[in-house]
Protein backbone atom coordinates (compact mmCIF):
# COMPACT_ATOMS: atom_id res chain seq x y z
CA UNK A 1 0.00 0.00 0.00
CA UNK A 2 1.43 3.38 -0.94
CA UNK A 3 2.02 6.20 1.51
CA UNK A 4 -0.67 8.36 -0.07
CA UNK A 5 -3.34 5.71 0.35
CA UNK A 6 -2.33 5.19 3.99
CA UNK A 7 -2.63 8.92 4.65
CA UNK A 8 -6.06 8.94 3.01
CA UNK A 9 -7.14 6.03 5.21
CA UNK A 10 -5.91 7.91 8.30
CA UNK A 11 -7.83 11.03 7.27
CA UNK A 12 -11.00 8.99 6.76
CA UNK A 13 -10.47 7.41 10.19
CA UNK A 14 -10.08 10.88 11.69
CA UNK A 15 -13.29 12.08 10.06
CA UNK A 16 -15.25 9.04 11.20
CA UNK A 17 -13.93 9.33 14.75
CA UNK A 18 -14.86 13.00 14.82
CA UNK A 19 -18.39 12.28 13.62
CA UNK A 20 -18.94 9.40 16.06
CA UNK A 21 -17.52 11.35 19.01
CA UNK A 22 -19.61 14.43 18.25
CA UNK A 23 -22.76 12.37 17.76
CA UNK A 24 -22.16 10.43 20.97
CA UNK A 25 -21.58 13.55 23.07
CA UNK A 26 -24.74 15.17 21.69
CA UNK A 27 -26.79 12.06 22.44
CA UNK A 28 -25.46 11.92 26.01
CA UNK A 29 -26.33 15.60 26.49
CA UNK A 30 -29.89 15.18 25.17
CA UNK A 31 -30.66 12.03 27.20
CA UNK A 32 -29.89 13.72 30.50
CA UNK A 33 -30.84 17.42 30.33
CA UNK A 34 -29.58 18.01 33.90
CA UNK A 35 -26.10 16.92 32.92
CA UNK A 36 -23.79 19.84 32.22
CA UNK A 37 -21.15 18.92 29.69
CA UNK A 38 -17.63 20.14 30.41
CA UNK A 39 -16.80 20.92 26.76
CA UNK A 40 -18.59 21.47 23.49
CA UNK A 41 -19.53 18.42 21.39
CA UNK A 42 -16.93 19.13 18.69
CA UNK A 43 -14.18 19.04 21.34
CA UNK A 44 -15.23 15.50 22.28
CA UNK A 45 -15.35 14.59 18.59
CA UNK A 46 -11.83 15.88 18.01
CA UNK A 47 -10.50 13.94 20.99
CA UNK A 48 -12.00 10.69 19.66
CA UNK A 49 -10.58 11.38 16.21
CA UNK A 50 -7.12 12.15 17.54
CA UNK A 51 -7.05 9.09 19.80
CA UNK A 52 -8.00 6.97 16.80
CA UNK A 53 -5.43 8.46 14.40
CA UNK A 54 -2.38 9.52 16.41
CA UNK A 55 -1.10 6.02 17.32
CA UNK A 56 -1.47 4.85 13.72
CA UNK A 57 0.15 8.05 12.41
CA UNK A 58 3.13 7.67 14.74
CA UNK A 59 3.53 4.05 13.69
CA UNK A 60 3.35 5.14 10.04
CA UNK A 61 5.98 7.85 10.54
CA UNK A 62 8.28 5.45 12.37
CA UNK A 63 7.89 2.86 9.63
CA UNK A 64 8.71 5.21 6.76
CA UNK A 65 11.65 6.79 8.57
CA UNK A 66 10.10 10.24 9.10
CA UNK A 67 10.20 9.94 12.86
CA UNK A 68 13.49 9.22 14.57
CA UNK A 69 13.07 7.87 18.08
Amino acid sequence: MSNLSLIVVLLVLLALGYQFGTRRSRSVATVNPNLRMHSRPHHYGMMVGLWAVLPAFLFFCYGCGCLLL
